[in-house]
This record gives C-alpha cells, structure tokens and sequence, in this order.
C-alpha cells in the first residue's frame, strides 16, 4: 500500500520526482503517476491509489491550477482529510484549497532543513505515522564519492529501429566502468529507467546517490556513427567534459575505449594496467556479429521472446566463432530458457547451453555469462561444492547485476543467510530501481527474520511496480506471519487479484494465509493431511509443506514423511517449472525453527547433499547458533555423515 500519493501538473514532474525520492529516502512507499500500469484504465487506477493513500500531497503550480485531475484529486484528498499541500511557483491556490496551510517550496533544491520542507514532513507523519522532521538529519543518503550513472544515450538516427544500437553504447560503457575498482558504477536496469524521459541530471545524481551523471546521444548513418557524450557534476549539473566524435562505424570498438578512458581522466581516477586491458578487451571486430549481440541481449520481457534472443545470438556465433561474449550469454539465455520448458526437453537444452558454456570459458576463462550459466545449470541440490566454486568465481566476474541472483540463492540454500543479505545489498546498491533486486533484497531479509526491513521493500515495490506478483506473494506471506490480517485482508480483496492475478503463487498463498488465519486444529491439521496424502500418492514431498506442518505441531509426522519422500520433480504435470523449483533455501526460513531444531533435520540435509557440503567446506550455515540449546548441530552433521549411507533425496539430482 502507498502511504503517500503526489498529484501534479505534467510540466512539475522533475520537481513532483524529487519531492517523490525524498520522501522513498524517508522510508516511505510513494505513489506516483509513472508508475501507472499500461493495461489499466488511467482513472481507475486513480481513484484506487487515492483510496488506498494515507497522505496526499498535491504540488501546486500555475499548471496545477487549471488541471481538472490535480483539482479533482485535491478535491478528493481534502473530503478524506490527507491533504498536504506545496506550492513550487507561488500560484494563486483556487477555492476552497486558498484557506488551507501551503508549505511554501519556491526555491527548494531538496534541503532537507528547509522549513517548507519540514512543514510537508510533519504534516505527512502527523497522517501516517510515518518519520517526522526532526528525524530528517539521520537518514539522509551520503553521496558517494567517484559515483556515476551513465543514462541511456539518445538514438538520433533517422531509423527508430536503431534504438538498439544506442542502448547498446550505453549498456558497453556502463561495462567499461564497471571494471574501474575506484569508480562505482549504477547498473543498467537503473539507468535505463530514465530512458526517454527529459530529466535533471542533478536530481538524478540526488536520486541515486552518485556524484556525476553521463548522458550523451547516438546517430548512426551508413558507415558512420556521430557519439556526444557529456560528463556532469550531480551536485552542481555543470559540464566537466563533453566531446563529439564522427568516425567510420568500423572505429566503434576503439571509440567506446576512448570514452570510457576519457571519463576516467575527467574524473581524475587512476586506473590500473589490468582494468585498461580489460576495457580494451573486445570480443569481437566483426560488426555483423556485434549488430547481432546487441540485439540478442536486449531484455525480454516475455517467455515467447526469448527464442528469437537465441536465434540472434546463435547468429552471431556463425559469424564470429571466437566471441566469447556472444557464446556466453548464448549460454546464458538457453540455461534460463529451460526453466520454461518441460523436464522431459531439460536434458537436452543443458547439454546444448553446457557446451556453449565450454567454448566461451575456453575463449575467455573470467566470462561472467558463461560462469553463470554453468552455475544455474546445475541441479537444486546434490552439488553444492561444485555451486560453491562457480558462485566465488562468478561473484568476482559478474557482468550484470542480475547475475549476482545466482550467488544469493547458493548462500540462502546453503544456510548462510547473514552473507546472502549482504550481497543482496550490494545489488540493491548499483541497481536500486530493478524490481527483481529489491524483490531479491526482501525475500533474503524475509528468511533471515529481518521482517519490518522485508515489509518496507515490498511495500515500496508494489508502490512503484503494483502488477509485481512476487512483491505481492512476499508482502503477504510477511504480514500472515506477522499477523497484519488487515493488509492481508486488502492484498487478498477479490477486485485486487482481478487486476492484479498472483498467478502461479495465488493458490499456495491463499492456503499459507487460510490456515494461519484459522488456530482451529481442524486447520492446523490441514498442512498434515495435504503432506500425507501427497506423499502416499506418489512417494514425494515438498519441504515447505513440511515445514508448515511441523510449525503447527506435527512436527514428528513431518520428520517421518521427510525420512521417506524424494524431492524434487516426478515427471508429471504437477512439477514445478520456474527458476526457484525444488531449491533449499526454503528450509532456513526463520518463521519454522521448529523442525531444524529436532535433530532428524540433519539427516534430511545430508540426503541433499548438505550435509558433505558443510563438511568439506567448513561454511557452516546460520542455524548451527539457532539449534544450539537444542543438539550440536556440527556434531550431528558428523555423526550422521560416519553412519550407514542415507537415500538420495533425488537419484538424478545427487
């Protein structure tokens, strides 16, 4: 749920942003018109977030004044009494807004001692609940000292289907960057979030906490290219270094190192020998096969895109055998499109994107795409020495921010919670408006028992994003454990899943949020009876339901199923399909202590190949603290390792 709703003109929407991240910086959720849904009504999705705010904060302008969605939404904000008011302009406020207090923010550039900006804080914590002005001194963000974005650079070709080719300048210098230690660079999926917008530059570097801001253009024309770049001062906008470059297209590879060498120089950085030559590094000369790449590795953003992502790719492979870049994210792109495919075509598709791997570490032995790709190709549990090994590796080559998913889902399903959260948080640093990271950032909170942090992101998530079912599946889940059955209750609400389906979650949640509402024991019993019946039909058994059980008090029945049961797929229509399917993560949820602390856990994680794990590398998970006034967890795990061999959870996967 938003807490707070801004109204305004289109012509205030730099100043209505800035006021906006101030007020997200505050730990507030926020609601504002960009994050309108493309396939709903514009005024249903209005009156809904009007409703559902519990401040309004109109931002008055000469503009303002004569917009019937401002004065409407006034209008609604002052009958609900949540009206806050601001004038940017010292706009004569229309009647009957003229006799309510108007914090004046003529020159406000996002002071936060400012006193019209105290009195629009107090007046929103008065409503909400939420931090007052006299807490502004202690969480405002430091700016980071040699911090850049590089926005999206603008296609000014004649053919808009040269868009790609602009993106992927900017996407090659933000690689570029990125290899510089002493520089710290925003991620692409944030930086492409102002993409065709008009924007300050200062607001940006305000919003993302950085201390330069690069933007610049791109006009590709036959054999030529013409690249502006311009180098800005976050905290001030002024141009430390711009430069225009007209060169033969053929010259487009030595023309990225030049820039990205040049903003190092403006910047006054050092850069070591080693980052020059990976920056000069280029997989490829062949234009053809880079046309190619930039295209295949623009982001999908539905399943039935990504076969023609590995058709381009494939393409670029034929044309250039020795880029390494194009046969790793070939790699890449194939092991995440098996996750949408049915287990009997799996084996197939992995030795494909194995052997892509192969030939792109053979080429390049640090491709972070190809390293990625051999650590989600292997199987959920069974191997998690080898995921060990991959997960260091890639964590020092990563090449998108995203990959770093791969490393934080190893540690949470090894048990190391603690450090899950701390990569987590490093993601969330480069790519802060990704809705995956901060879903990622949330849900390793969540397991950690960190739930008012987990609360907050989710809740600022489906502010920014409300079509995001997993932020929504997550944020429920936190608020049934928490017993906040009213934000539950609205999550739920039949008119929310219409416009807003849980999809492939909705069932599970819906079941979770039944029995824990219910304390009958007919309830409590439900998880129970689900689990036995599921395992006496097929001989499996899924380890949250487990989980569940034992939290609500059969924890013995639950210990003997999970002695008994395989996990993971049957090969039939009720395996799961997606990317977290049958992981381990889930057994070191905080919320169910209750069955890591009976001391039979253990042989469940040594059928998992845990257990070996623990032991060979000595990364002892979380929990050997949470179970300790209950058995020796180390202790355990040896002893059961000395004893008769246990079953494998799985025969293909162990």
């Amino acid at each position: 749920m938003s807490q707070v709703f801004i109204s305004h003109a289109h012509s205030t929407a730099s100043q209505a942003q800035a006021v906006t991240e101030a007020l997200r910086a505050l730990g507030y959720s926020v609601w504002i018109d960009e994050q309108l849904p493309a396939h709903r009504a514009f005024g249903q999705v209005l009156e809904e977030q009007l409703r559902l705010a519990k401040a309004v904060v109109v931002i008055w302008s000469g503009d303002a004044t004569q917009s019937e969605w401002v004065l409407s939404e006034a209008n609604a904000a002052r009958e609900a009494r949540k009206l806050v008011q601001l004038s940017i302009d010292g706009a004569k406020l229309p009647m009957p807004f003229d006799q309510i207090q108007c914090a004046d923010m003529k020159s406000w550039t996002g002071d936060a001692e400012a006193s019209g900006w105290k009195k629009v804080i107090a007046s929103i914590a008065e409503l909400t609940g939420g931090p007052s002005a006299s807490m502004i001194h202690t969480v405002q963000p430091t700016v980071r000292k040699n911090s850049i974005c590089v926005l999206p650079f603008a296609n000014m070709s004649d053919d808009p289907q040269q868009e790609y080719f602009s993106d992927g300048i900017s996407e090659d210098i933000i690689t570029d960057l990125s290899k510089v230690s002493t520089l710290f660079v925003i991620a692409r999926n944030t930086a492409f979030t102002f993409k065709g917008r008009s924007v300050d530059v200062s607001q940006v570097a305000r919003q993302l906490n950085v201390s330069h801001v690069l933007e610049g253009s791109v006009r590709k024309a036959g054999g030529r290219v013409r690249i502006t770049a311009q180098l800005n001062d976050g905290a001030t906008g002024g141009h430390l270094w711009a430069e225009r470059y007209d060169r033969d297209l053929t010259d487009i590879f030595a023309l990225q190192d030049e820039i990205a060498e040049a903003i190092v120089t403006a910047l006054k950085l050092k850069m070591l020998p080693e980052e020059k030559r990976q920056i000069e590094r280029r997989g490829t000369t062949h234009l053809d096969a880079y046309d190619l790449y930039v295209r295949g590795t623009r982001p999908a953003f539905a399943p039935e895109e990504v076969p023609a992502q590995i058709a381009l790719l494939e393409a670029a492979t034929r044309l250039a055998p020795d880029y390494a870049d194009a046969w790793g994210e070939l790699a890449y792109t194939r092991a995440r499109w098996r996750y949408l495919r049915p287990y009997v075509e799996r084996d197939e598709i992995t030795a494909v994107a194995t052997a892509e791997s192969k030939r792109a570490l053979a080429l390049e032995p640090q491709n972070g795409a190809a390293i990625a790709a051999q650590l989600d190709l292997l199987p959920p549990f069974g191997r998690f020495s080898d995921a060990e090994a991959l997960a260091i590796l890639l964590e020092k080559n990563v090449s998108k921010v995203r990959q770093y998913a791969l490393v934080i889902l190893h540690l949470q399903s090894v048990g190391r919670i603690r450090e899950a959260i701390e990569l987590a948080q490093r993601a969330y640093e480069l790519d802060p408006l990704d809705p995956d990271v901060a879903d990622w950032r949330g849900f390793t909170l969540y397991v950690g028992g960190r739930h008012a942090e987990a609360r907050q992101i989710f809740e600022d998530a489906l502010a920014r994003w409300p079509d995001n079912q997993l932020a929504a599946m997550n944020l429920i889940t936190v608020c049934v454990h928490t017993q906040d059955w009213a934000r539950v209750d609205g999550l739920l609400a039949p008119e929310r899943l219409a416009q807003f389906p849980l999809r492939e979650y909705e069932r599970r949640t819906l079941g979770v949020a039944s029995v824990m509402r219910d304390p009958s024991p007919r309830s409590r019993h439900r998880p129970i009876e689900a689990a036995r019946r599921h395992f006496e039909a097929s001989g499996y058994a899924d380890s949250s339901q487990l989980q569940l059980a034992a939290h609500l008090g059969a924890l013995d029945e639950a210990h003997t199923i999970a002695a008994q049961a395989r996990f993971g797929p049957a090969g039939d229509d009720r395996d799961q399909m997606g990317w977290y399917a049958y992981r381990t993560h889930l057994l070191f949820q905080s919320i169910y202590p209750e069955f890591r602390r009976d001391p039979r856990f253990v042989q469940l994680c040594a059928r998992l190949g845990l257990v070996d794990y623990w032991l060979t590398t000595q990364h002892w998970p979380d929990c050997v603290d949470e179970v300790a006034p209950f058995y020796d967890f180390k202790a355990e795990c040896a002893k059961v390792a000395a004893g008769p061999p246990l079953p494998p959870a799985n025969p293909l996967w162990t």
